[in-house]
């Protein structure tokens, strides 16, 4: 599995553009502090080791990583670029999106990260 992380909702819609002939994994997730490396969400911090376990049983797939800022850029921000980009219409972080040919085919969103089986069933797949 290779991850590469994106600034922004046009890098991500120039990527899928780019990559329509394979499915692409887009994780949003709140932005973490360079020095500790943890998340200023919650949610995502209790996620990730589900995330992680998933995406370690990727082989040849990219995943995108897209942090939607930090926490006053997010928390009750609605002009916020995740939210408000036509590709991505973040509500809530984390969110797992599965896009296919550029489109949207399967979203997970916050708790139901921490589900291990429906997770492994959209990362794996």
């Amino acid at each position: 599995m290779r991850e590469i992380k994106l600034e922004s909702p046009e890098e991500l819609e120039n990527y899928l553009e780019e990559h329509k002939a394979e499915p692409v994994l887009a994780l949003f997730t709140g932005s973490k502090d360079p020095q500790t490396g943890v998340s200023w969400c919650d949610d995502c911090e209790r996620a990730e080791p589900f995330i992680k376990a998933a995406f370690d049983k990727l082989q040849e797939r990219t995943v995108l990583i897209c942090e939607v800022g930090p926490r006053e850029a997010w928390k009750n921000n609605p002009d916020n670029p995740y939210r408000k980009h036509p590709k991505t219409k973040v509500k809530g972080v984390p969110t797992l999106v599965r896009y296919e040919n550029a489109r949207e085919m399967i979203r997970l969103e916050e708790a139901r990260l921490t589900n291990q089986s429906i997770l492994d069933e959209v990362v794996v797949s």
